[in-house]
């Protein structure tokens, strides 16, 4: 290829690559949205400070928040979550989608059990109605 034809199919595979990469960029930054499991809201993720930083403008709608980490200080996904309350009735089952798991509950004492690779963490977490309850799960591995 001449030098001026290799310049031409560049700058052509380079114009491809900008006008699909926004999109693509936009639909990850819009990856977060809100869940519900048996009339308990929820979100997940916080991959990425574009994750994050839109999970901290949407997390004043959840008084929970989960973290989970192992001891090295890697943050976890796919963390396998349920929250049941003092009846030990189950009010959310789900997995995470990043290291941050938000949910609204009703004020009240719950028991948060974290599963990941088969080790449970189980903690008891006192919500209040206004303001946020931040639970740290932490594996050795």
């Amino acid at each position: 290829m001449t030098g001026k034809l290799a310049t031409k199919v560049s700058i052509f595979f380079l114009l491809v690559f900008v006008s699909f990469s926004g999109p693509v960029c936009n639909a990850l930054a819009q990856g977060i949205e809100a869940k519900n499991y048996g009339g308990i809201a929820y979100m997940s993720g916080g991959i990425g400070l574009d994750e994050r930083e839109q999970m901290v403008k949407m997390e004043q709608s959840y008084n929970l928040k989960l973290i989970f980490a192992v001891q090295q200080g890697n943050f976890l996904t796919g963390v396998h979550v349920t929250i049941t309350d003092s009846s030990g009735k189950t009010l959310l089952n789900a997995v995470s989608d990043g290291p941050w798991f938000y949910a609204a509950l009703p004020a009240g004492t719950y028991t948060v059990a974290a599963t990941n690779q088969g080790q449970t963490i189980s903690k008891a977490a006192r919500v209040v109605a206004s303001g946020r309850t931040p639970v740290s799960f932490v594996w050795a591995k």
